[in-house]
């Protein structure tokens, strides 16, 4: 069973990400010989449009070329730990949250004096708000922070960071309580569409993105969809209220 997985543009990014990959079996015998494949064509990276509140992102993981790899190629029913073994894909859906988290800011209410490192202070019983959209492209803590890089994800890359550097499910006690839920729905639905199809972006219809209780498109989301087997190019517009 073939699939188009998100996967590492270069070799060099291939290696980082499965290091020791294993030996390709042997030879099947010699069969009659048959027509031959069409030779799958390698989509051409776009620049990242303004992505949207969607389930989830796709438009923003349309901008990595496809290529076929093993990550999802499972050959047997799916069982929840094959989602543990696509790490390249779990790295691109956490970088495309943190170019647009679902919610793009955050409020709390201070439980004692808080001072900040320019010597200012707020009392106790302050409200305060976290812009999640500008924190996670602050460029003190993430180097060219407006690029798509999925490997900012690696573990030795992620040790270097604060813990609090990515925050699409906020932190502390009254983060979101789905986040796992929400993990785990994403890489299923991200991994069952690129088993099966060729997702490509539309340039001429880049989604208008607009901050709101959660970041959205005025515009709706537009993509092309190209089956893996033959057949002609479709779109899919994903309208957003």
């Amino acid at each position: 069973m073939k699939g188009t997985p998100i996967i590492p543009k270069t070799s060099k990014e291939r290696a980082r990400i499965a290091p020791s990959a294993p030996a390709s079996p042997p030879s099947a015998p010699a069969s009659p010989p048959s027509a031959p494949a069409s030779p799958a064509s390698p989509l051409t990276p776009v620049s990242p449009p303004a992505p949207l509140h969607a389930a989830p992102r796709i438009h923003l993981l349309t901008t990595r070329p496809a290529v076929s790899s093993p990550e999802l190629c499972w050959g047997h029913r799916q069982k929840s730990d094959d989602l543990s073994k696509i790490p390249y894909t779990t790295m691109c859906i956490k970088e495309s949250l943190r170019l647009y988290p679902a919610v793009p800011g955050i409020s709390r209410k201070l439980t004692k004096t808080m001072t900040f490192i320019d010597g200012r202070s707020m009392p106790e019983g302050s409200y305060i708000g976290a812009g999640l959209y500008a924190h996670h492209r602050n460029s003190t803590i993430w180097e060219n922070p407006k690029v798509l890089d999925p490997l900012r994800f690696l573990p030795e890359n992620v040790s270097k960071r604060h813990p609090h550097a990515f925050l699409p499910f906020s932190a502390g006690p009254r983060n979101c309580i789905g986040q796992n839920f929400a993990m785990n729905e994403m890489k299923v639905v991200i991994a069952q569409t690129l088993r099966r199809y060729q997702l490509m972006a539309d340039p001429a219809r880049p989604p208008k993105v607009a901050a709101r209780l959660v970041l959205c498109s005025l515009n709706g989301i537009y993509i092309k969809i190209k089956p893996l087997q033959p057949g002609a190019t479709t779109s899919l517009s994903m309208k957003m209220p």
